[in-house]
This record gives structure tokens, sequence and C-alpha cells, in this order.
């Protein structure tokens, strides 16, 4: 029986323009996806009270990045014009005719992929308005202007030196380096979350700040893995022509190496360090699932690694390149924290510190690098990667500082202490009373201090509720089950919308309340429980006042 062999060149070149086209309108729909990924994923993160927020905030973002990408963006990135941006053409979408369709989703998806990377280092501290007018400025110009020097034939990276070439395939300097660095500034001008870093004074290491869902972590790392992937198979049929099937095939191959060796190695390297009892190290410290957020940042990790030249790598160079990026993860992540910046998704160590080291390792390993062809152009194209990167970092670095400074000198930034212990979702003061009964004060620095924050937190696996500030709550008042149970207890202490209108203000002007006070003494303080209190454990309601030891308590549980 004979068969018909069907190869990529008997195929019409339109015939193969069509598919590589349908390809990337596939792939652009799984970078969607990502961007529901890094929604899930910044949700796990954070607490339950700023969910509503986190995906508002994702979904609208994505509709103004089309339009200002589709106004100003895609003109200044792939039109003609000079090395240093386009300015010919493409303006409102103007001229974008058949065969530019594809590079128009292409550079969506890239400052898409980009800007909500940047949002998920500012969370639970900026506000809405905020991310609308870095959004603006960085799909306008300042990311636009990036993609022309490094991928436009035009650009002063790609074609400045004679026979030198800038290596970056698929972003480790374009998506990576430039969203990790405006992520870094965010979270330096914006200062930690409050309480973050007043645990023991001489550790450094982080509060323990628990996300509220272990599930949206692990969702949400796997949408971001696909997305990632699928924006590597639009940059072949992006840039590669005609001949696609087999390297698009390759380039999947070297980024799940990499990212596979960076995820292990990330997470023996951790556990290492954990073991070693540094305080300062110590991985625990934030949170109770370090290995899953590690396995998962690292994974991440290894796939921003890979981008400078995963269309010229051999299989055993993306194992290099991935072990080298775990340790660079770690590395980066341990000095984040020491410093004392509120990174809580390692933006900077993931992107940032890994992007750098795939422009590094870009003309380092591929086939036609010093490994294989030491040389003098060997050598200059990886000083010209360097340069390429740093360029990236003060283009994108020195605006947005000045930018996040200006916004947070207007008092537009962040938001206020009050709105982020009630949480960004709650807005009215209806709700906040029913979330709060005791008042907060200007002098209420602390979050232990908040007196009785009643909202519940999630359902542990094994079934208890949750521990959360609740050890303070004065006052809790039980729906009576039962006639004889209601009429022994006293009137006050029923459920009657009569008792809730007579006392609005506070549990501390109520003269039905038990005022909590403190033992006078050296720490650990004692608290008085109020007249009636439940068992959190056992359910029961007990008579008296109860002494509570304050360092007894759990850490700090957000709802």
């Amino acid at each position: 029986m004979a068969y018909m062999v069907v190869t990529i060149a008997s195929v019409p070149e339109s015939v193969v323009h069509e598919i590589g086209n349908i390809v990337v309108v596939i792939c652009f729909l799984f970078v969607l996806m990502m961007q529901a990924g890094l929604a899930l994923f910044e949700c796990g993160i954070s607490r339950s009270r700023n969910i509503y927020t986190i995906l508002a905030r994702t979904y609208t973002i994505f509709f103004e990045v089309c339009i200002v990408y589709w106004a100003l963006g895609h003109a200044f990135a792939y039109s003609t014009g000079m090395d240093f941006l386009g300015y010919h053409s493409y303006w409102v979408g103007l001229d974008v005719d058949k065969g530019n369709y594809s590079t128009w989703l292409f550079g969506l998806a890239v400052c898409t992929t980009t800007t909500n990377i940047i949002a998920t280092s500012l969370v639970e501290r900026a506000t809405f308005k905020s991310f609308f007018i870095f959004t603006f400025f960085s799909v306008a110009f300042c990311q636009p202007v990036v993609i022309h020097w490094c991928w436009h034939p035009e650009g002063w990276l790609l074609n400045h030196l004679k026979g030198v070439v800038y290596k970056d395939f698929a972003g480790s300097g374009v998506i990576h380096v430039y969203a990790g660095i405006i992520g870094i500034l965010g979270c330096a001008i914006l200062q930690p979350r409050t309480s973050r870093f007043k645990g023991d004074q001489f550790s450094r290491s982080p509060k323990t700040f628990h996300g509220h869902s272990k599930p949206f972590l692990f969702l949400g790392g796997i949408l971001i893995l696909i997305g990632f992937l699928s924006l590597r198979l639009m940059a072949v049929f992006q840039y590669q022509g005609s001949k696609t099937v087999d390297k698009g095939l390759s380039i999947i191959i070297n980024t799940l190496i990499s990212c596979s060796f960076s995820s292990l190695t990330a997470c023996l390297v951790a556990a290492l360090v954990d073991y070693c009892g540094i305080a300062c190290c110590a991985m625990k410290g934030r949170h109770d699932w370090w290995q899953l957020l590690t396995g998962i940042n690292s994974a991440i990790a290894g796939v921003a690694s890979s981008a400078g030249g995963c269309n010229d790598y051999y299989s055993w160079t993306a194992c290099v390149n991935g072990l080298v990026s775990g340790f660079v993860y770690i590395t980066w992540s341990l000095l984040i924290r020491s410093c004392q910046a509120d990174d809580p998704l390692d933006v900077a160590a993931v992107h940032l510190g890994c992007g750098l080291w795939g422009l590094i390792c870009a003309p380092v390993f591929g086939t036609s690098g010093f490994i294989y062809n030491p040389g003098s152009y060997t050598l200059e194209t990886i000083a010209w990667n360097v340069a390429g990167g740093c360029s990236i970092v003060v283009w994108a670095g020195v605006p947005f500082a000045l930018l996040f400074g200006f916004m947070q000198a207007l008092g537009v930034f962040r938001v206020s202490f009050d709105r982020e212990t009630k949480g960004l979702d709650t807005y009215h003061k209806e709700i906040a009373y029913n979330i709060f009964t005791s008042p907060l004060t200007d002098t209420d620095n602390d979050l232990n201090s908040l007196g009785s924050f009643k909202r519940r937190e999630s359902v542990r696996t094994s079934g208890r509720r949750r521990p959360s500030i609740q050890w303070n709550v004065p006052f809790e008042k039980s729906e009576p089950t039962s006639f004889r149970r209601s009429y022994r207890q006293p009137s006050w202490q029923q459920s009657t919308r009569s008792f809730r209108k007579s006392f609005p203000s506070d549990w501390q002007t109520n003269p039905f309340y038990e005022k909590n006070t403190l033992v006078s003494g050296p720490p650990p303080y004692h608290e008085l429980r109020p007249y009636w209190w439940r068992d959190s454990d056992t359910g029961r309601r007990y008579h008296g006042q109860q002494p509570v030891v304050w360092g007894s308590c759990p850490d700090l549980r957000h709802a």
C-alpha cells in the first residue's frame, strides 16, 4: 500500500499563512485564559474581602488595554518610523491590512499579559483608579516602544550593530523584565500591607498573611502555564514564516523542560533552606502552603528564563537553564523579603530576576552561542543582550517611579488604612458596621487592635472553622433555638431589631456590654472576655468573665 506524504514545502504559501492565522487566533484565546489564571492566582494568595475588586479590575483592565492598544500602542510598536519608535501608520486601527491582523493580536496579548503581571504585585493595597492610570501609560506608549526596540526590523536593539543580533524570542526582556521592574517599584512606593512586617523584632521574615483558597492558586498556576505556552506558539507563527511545525514543537518541549527543572530545583532548595532553621529565610513564614506557591512560581520562573532563546536551545541546554533559574528564583525571593518589600506573588523574583537570566542565557546556550561558537561576535551578543536588559530597566523604571511617586503624593495610589483593613470590597458604612463592632481610631496601627472582626474565614480541609481575629469578639448574639432557651435569656440579649437600632454606635457605649480591660503587667497581656461568651471549639455558651492569654492565640487569620 502506498502512502502519500504531504510536507510543508508542498503546501502553497497562502494556505500555510491562513493556517498560521488560525493558530494565532486559537492561541490568543488561551492567552485570554491566562488573564483569568493571573486573577485566580492573585485571588488565591489574597484575603476573601478583596476578591471582588481583583476580579472586576482584571475584567475591566482588559477592555482598556484593547482600546488603548488599538488607538495608540500598535502604531508605536509596529509601524515604520525610526529606530526608537514608529509613527507612520496604524493610528486608531487604520491601515491594518490583512497581513497585519496576527501581529495586532500578538501585540495585544503581550500588553495584556504584562499589565496583569504588574497588577498582581500591587495586591490588596492599590486603589482601583490607579490601575487604569498606569495601564494607560504603559500600553499607550511605554511598552510599545520596547516592542519596537526588540522585535521590529527597524528597532535599534535588533539592528544597531553589524553582525550582532539582540536575542529575545518570546519576551524575557519585553515581557518579564519590563513587568518585574515596574512591579517591584510599585511595591516599594506603596509600602507593605499593614502589619506585614511587624512580627518578631529580631527577624525580618513577614507575618503570616493567609490567602483564602489553595485551589485558586493551583488552577491559576495551570492556566498561566497554558497561556505562556500559547504565547510562545503565537511568537513562532508570527516570526518564523512557514517553517513553524517542528520549530513550534521544539519550543514547547524546551519550555516544559525548563519550567519542570526550575520548579523541582526551587522546591528542593527551599526545603533545605527551611530545614536549616534560618529565621530570616524560613519559607514557612510566608504561608502554610509555601511548597505549592514556590512550585508554581518557580515553574513560571523557568518559563520566563527560557523565553529569550527557547527557539535556539537543545534539550540539555533547556535543562541547565531550568536548574539555574530555580536557584535564581529562590535567591531573588529571599533577597526581596530581607529588604521587607511586600511582594506576595514574587513578581520581582519570577519575572525580573529570571528574565535577566534569560537574556544572559540566550546568547550563551544557543546553537550559535558561546558554548558552541566561542568568538568575538558571541561575546558582543552577550554584552548587547545585557545592555538591552539594562535599557529596558531604565526605560520602564524611571518613568514609572515618577508616575507612582506622583500618584502617591496626590493620595490616589494607596487605599486608606480604614479601607484596607475593612477590605477593598467594602463600600458602605452599613456593611462596615456589620463587619466591625468596635470603632477604628488613628492609633490602630496593627491588625491585632481591630477589635471584633466578625466576618468568617473559609473552612479548613479538616472541617473545623478557621480561627480569625474573632478571639477578641466582645459580644455575639445567639439565635434562640427553642422557647425555653429564649425565655431564659435576658430580654436585651434576644435577637430583635429594636435592640440593634437602640445602640447603633458601638459596643463600648452600650451599657449591657462588658468592656474589655487589659490586665496591667508584663506581656503576655490578658484580656477579660465579656459576660456572656462562647467557646469557639465546642460552641457552648458560658457565664462569667474568662481571662484569655493573647500569646496563646493563633497567628493572624484574615477573612
